[in-house]
């Protein structure tokens, strides 16, 4: 049974985004999964109607507004029941006004599972489909082919997307860069460039997050600082774009204008605060990267409103604050780790706009989980970068910053039906 504090402050009634697994199963074998195989170290198994259902009822009673529902998995689109189901009961809480707001949905698929059946649950529930395509063929189907077979899946994906444009269907592409990438002289720019091609809402490419000791990582300092340089370099021709009057719609620097307009926090990220996780056997965790991970799981805090609170108010932009030091308040009932835990980041200017994934560190440092060298250059120097090219950033802010919105000539109409 979720413990609960008894008293919740009013911000912890808003869950961002809760991520529901509807199969903890895969079709693909991805190279550099931390879900291992979709099976996040447990068995082949899909939803428990019962017991997914009555976590989400749980979780309602505590978050009356719910901003995203996400379907993961695995591969969530192997249960398509599950994911009806879901869209069903969440319309029907708002209906009887046990959530205030209609959530939007999405799913993070592989986009190799597509049938007529799946295209109309997704238009019916207007959902999100974020699309998991690491590049040109020559990448994407040596990191991502199928289980056995071991047989590319580009060119399905490929067939896919034309369904879901036909089917006017919005989606989104997320990107894992490795070492493979370096090896083949790809870089950032050249996979926003390629994805441009077709008509994604949103781009985030995400460098790997695998041990140290992985052939997918980034091996060497070198090689470290070129993907960070090539980041950058990605920013610059977003802004680029941006400041002609064209949206680029790199996630990355829609993520960073968010950093500057956003309140100041002791936490890396939102986990088991404003979001939770639904595993497919009805445990919550505080982020789909934890599954089956018991130390993380949400009854585990027992002391929720012992996380410390921002000294201040909300950031702005074109100043960089001193490093503030924030005490930690209780810190032996805190399961993750924050900022005033870590001297390193607890001196550091860029502290009070950085945000980092608890997940990633736990892969890189297991029981340790610390902010990785790598993302802390990337965050300090894309701040820098960004605050000197606030005009153009300001001009543009509310076209890159709407998630909702498609890529196109800002003010103007968009380049394709919705």
């Amino acid at each position: 049974m979720l413990r609960w504090p008894h008293v919740l402050p009013q911000e912890y009634h808003v869950l961002g985004r809760l991520t529901i697994n509807t199969s903890q199963s895969c079709n693909l074998d991805c190279s550099y999964c931390y879900a291992g195989g979709g099976y996040y170290g447990g068995k082949s198994l899909l939803m428990d109607d019962r017991q997914v259902l009555a976590s989400l009822m749980q979780i309602v009673q505590k978050h009356n507004d719910i901003r995203l529902v996400q379907f993961i998995g695995g591969e969530p689109l192997l249960n398509l029941p599950a994911i009806r189901t879901l869209c069903k009961k969440v319309n029907n809480l708002v209906t009887t006004g046990a959530l205030k707001n209609q959530p939007r949905f999405g799913v993070v698929t592989n986009l190799t599972i597509l049938t007529e059946k799946h295209l109309e649950v997704l238009r019916e529930f207007e959902i999100t489909v974020t699309v998991s395509i690491d590049g040109p063929d020559y990448i994407h189907d040596k990191q991502r082919p199928k289980k056995k077979a071991l047989t590319g899946t580009h060119a399905i994906i490929l067939k896919n997307l034309a369904r879901l444009e036909r089917a006017g269907i919005s989606y989104d592409f997320e990107a894992t860069y490795t070492r493979l990438h370096l090896q083949n002289n790809v870089t950032f720019v050249d996979l926003l460039e390629y994805f441009s091609k077709w008509k994604p809402n949103r781009i985030d490419i995400t460098p790997v997050s695998v041990s140290e000791k992985s052939e997918l990582g980034f091996c060497s300092e070198d090689e470290q600082r070129l993907v960070v340089t090539y980041q950058l370099d990605a920013l610059n021709y977003a802004l680029d774009h941006l400041s002609q009057g064209h949206v680029v719609p790199y996630g990355y620097l829609r993520e960073v204008i968010g950093l500057l307009r956003s309140e100041s926090s002791d936490r890396y990220c939102p986990a088991g605060e404003s979001n939770l996780a639904i595993a497919s056997n009805g445990e919550v965790y505080g982020c789909h990267m934890f599954t089956n991970k018991k130390q993380y799981r949400v009854e585990k805090f027992t002391n929720i409103q012992s996380f410390p609170k921002s000294q201040a108010t909300r950031s702005y932009f074109g100043r960089k604050f001193k490093a503030i030091p924030i005490e930690a308040e209780n810190p032996t009932a805190i399961t993750f780790p924050t900022k005033s835990m870590v001297p390193r980041c607890n001196q550091c200017w860029a502290r009070q706009w950085c945000r980092a994934c608890l997940g990633n560190m736990e892969i890189r440092s297991p029981g340790k989980p610390v902010p990785f060298s790598l993302h802390c250059e990337l965050t300090k120097h894309s701040l820098e970068l960004l605050l000197q090219r606030l005009p153009f950033v300001i001009d543009g802010f509310s076209a890159i910053i709407d998630a909702e919105k498609p890529p196109g000539r800002v003010g103007g109409k968009r380049d394709y039906p919705r």
